[in-house]
């Protein structure tokens, strides 16, 4: 590089700031940055690239209670002049406003100390504009961007195996600074999976970037954007514990696709941009923003039948079937023959109990487009839900399969229907055809296993399914608890007990049991092995992490009565009356555990999950509420090896054993639940079962 450009470059890196000893403040002076064929004559030093990415990035935050921050990660500025800022959705999900830090410079210095950030700095408020799940993309407008914030360069080229490669972060996870610069190799550019399981061309580098990180602009030699981080993915060392091995982040070509649709999207002129916004919006789950992209679509074309549609949908995702209805019922008189319309207003009136309207509408939908698969599993899905009606849902699932005879889904349908209807045998092949077509997803094993277990009572045909579940993913403790609960249920209390114990000796290393619910099967297998002493051990503590848990008492209070010690046996047992009144008159032996679906059973409290979820780890708090509206903290960890948080809430109802929640983001959730005690059993559609335990 010439002494010339040098000189410009250190010139243009002068800014001032005044910090106060009591209050630091900032006060930023306007500095000129390279030019365009300055920056990219030659590679720049790592020195200067470390000052143009960091000029270009920012801190994303969002705030819990106003008081502390709840998740951060990092963006960069695209565009100054339109105010946008780019980063993962992960970052921003669930999330229409964040709030944004620009680095504040003193001089040539950057101010690395987030706390002065939090306590002194002045952010900035940013609108989430656009989200693509799929792409872990998102773009942001924010109210204001400094002067001394730099648009950062997107590169023409895509990286390359070999190629050395920068990122700036705000605050990566074990730092306590912010603004840490970290570099590495491409290892590999292809196709594959991202963190948030969305499938792309992703760059594979050596770059240790850590939670944080993620959003933030990864570039080359010469400054320019080549790729966006994403995550990490992380491997078990010899000594067992996690170490970084690559890292994964979205590649150029997937940031220019999302570009081209998402900026036009910034500021919509006409009802069909603010039409394709608002479904982009709707599909994100972000209800309330859609509807309003929706309704000034319509205001500008009253006859927009999307747009009524879509609008509608809004409100269904909120169960407000009525409102929803009027907008579906207005588009039909705009477009009888719009399919869309027929299809969304069938599961609303499926949802408010019209079962017979909904089938009328579906039935005209397949009328209209008898091709068509989805509409057949559709009609399957309301039959079996709302009408209980699983031979006719059996009819359209099978034509549904005759139209698409590869698709998993569909099969796991109807082998639900099936086993409504009590035939095992037929449920079980069709759960056997999406093993055939899945053979490595150890989740469609499980669901055969507690087939036969639950259903069948065919204990050698669980325990081997369950065996090759572990088999698969030997991984994953549940497995290892469900040949426990196979082997309970069959009388071998001590083979029982191993397979339990060994399921807790895995969980100690990837943590996806649910302990209480666990314990007390383990506790109920030392019993059946005439253990009193472990039983009564394994009971405490499941009453030590969930002292409602009726069972529990009354199976230790069992247990002190026969070793005399009647007080403390008194005790627990009137707890456990108390607590369910059901057991009230429970005799003093073993008692088998009563199951009974949830219809007419309150399920109001706070429960808990802890395990495994499609395949991730998972833990979730619900409160219930009895007036029929619920809210849910659902932290999943990710391939990458990081937490993520969701916050939802909606409402709720339960009726003949099933449960129908309508959240504000994740949309409707429908399950077969069961309750045992202070044990809630749910069942999903998919066949998933998923355990709550009763808490305080």
């Amino acid at each position: 590089m010439t002494a010339r450009i040098l000189r410009k470059l250190i010139a243009g890196s002068l800014t001032a700031v005044a910090l106060a000893t009591s209050q630091p403040t900032f006060a930023q002076k306007e500095i000129s940055k390279p030019t365009e064929t300055e920056r990219t004559a030659t590679k720049l030093t790592n020195k200067q690239l470390n000052e143009y990415c960091t000029r270009g990035a920012v801190w994303i935050m969002f705030w819990h209670d106003g008081l502390s921050y709840s998740a951060h990660g990092s963006g960069w500025v695209l565009d100054a002049k339109k105010r946008l800022i780019v980063t993962n959705e992960h970052v921003v999900h669930g999330n229409d406003n964040v709030e944004i830090f620009f680095p504040q410079w003193n001089g040539d210095k950057v101010n690395r100390d987030y706390q002065e950030y939090l306590q002194h700095g002045k952010s900035v408020k940013g609108k989430v504009i656009d989200r693509d799940h799929n792409r872990d993309l998102a773009l942001v407008q924010v109210d204001e961007v400094p002067s001394t914030a730099w648009p950062l360069k997107i590169a023409e080229q895509p990286a390359e195996e070999g190629d050395m490669l920068r990122t700036v972060g705000g605050l990566p996870r074990g730092n306590e600074a912010l603004w840490g610069t970290v570099s590495g190799e491409v290892r590999l550019v292809a196709k594959r999976r991202n963190a948030n399981g969305g499938y792309g061309m992703m760059v594979v580098t050596s770059m240790p970037t850590n939670s944080g990180n993620s959003g933030g602009a990864i570039v080359n030699e010469k400054g320019e954007v080549v790729a966006v981080v994403e995550g990490g993915y992380n491997s078990a060392g010899a000594d067992g514990q996690m170490t970084l091995s690559v890292t994964l982040h979205v590649d150029l070509s997937e940031l220019k696709a999302y570009l081209a649709e998402a900026l036009p999207l910034v500021e919509p002129k006409d009802a069909e941009t603010f039409t394709k916004r608002g479904q982009r919006r709707l599909n994100e789950g972000r209800n309330d923003v859609a509807a309003a992209d929706f309704s000034e679509a319509i205001k500008r074309d009253a006859k927009n039948v999307a747009a009524l549609i879509g609008r509608g949908k809004t409100f269904a995702a909120k169960k407000d079937f009525a409102t929803a209805l009027i907008d579906f019922d207005e588009a039909l008189k705009l477009d009888e023959s719009s399919v869309p319309a027929l299809v969304a207003r069938a599961q609303s009136r499926s949802a408010t109990g019209k079962v017979d309207d909904a089938i009328a509408d579906m039935t005209q939908a397949i009328r209209l487009e008898p091709n068509k698969m989805l509409w057949y599993n559709e009609r399957g899905n309301i039959r079996h839900n709302s009408g209980k009606n699983y031979e006719d849902a059996i009819a359209d699932y099978t034509r549904a399969i005759e139209m698409a005879p590869n698709d998993a889904v569909l099969y796991s349908n109807r082998a639900n229907s099936f086993e409504r209807m009590g035939k095992v045998d037929e449920a079980a092949a069709d759960i056997k055809k999406t093993i055939d077509m899945q053979p490595k997803n150890d989740w469609r094993w499980s669901q055969l296993g507690r087939l036969y277990l639950w259903t069948g009572k065919r204990y050698e045909d669980a325990y081997k399914a369950f065996m090759k579940a572990n088999e698969v993913n030997p991984n994953e403790a549940i497995h290892l608890a469900d040949i426990g609960d196979t082997l309970l249920e069959d009388g071998q209390f001590a083979k029982a007990a191993s397979a339990f114990n060994d399921s807790f000796d895995l969980n100690r290393k990837h943590a996806t049991l649910n302990m209480a619910y666990t314990l007390y099967r383990r506790g109920l297998a030392r019993k059946g092995m005439k253990d009193a002493v472990g039983a009564i051990a394994d009971f405490s503590q499941v009453i030590k992490i969930n002292p409602k848990h009726a069972h529990a008492h009354l199976e230790r209070g069992q247990l002190l009565q026969e070793a005399g010690k009647t007080s403390e046996a008194k005790a627990d047992l009137d707890e456990a009356a108390k607590l369910d009144p059901k057991l009230a008159k429970a005799t003093m032996s073993m008692v088998e555990t009563e199951v009974v679906e949830a219809k007419g059973i309150s399920i109001v409290g706070t429960w808990e999950f802890g395990g495994t979820l499609d395949g991730a780890q998972a833990w979730e708090r619900a409160v219930i509420r009895d007036n029929g509206t619920m809210s849910s903290t659902l932290r999943v960890r990710g391939r990458d090896g990081y937490w993520r948080e969701i916050n939802d809430s909606g409402t709720y109802s339960v009726s003949d054993g099933k449960l129908t929640v309508q959240f504000k983001q994740l949309g409707t959730v429908v399950a077969k639940i069961e309750r045992t005690g202070d044990v809630v059993r749910m069942t999903r559609q998919d066949g998933t079962v998923i355990n709550y335990a009763l808490v305080k």
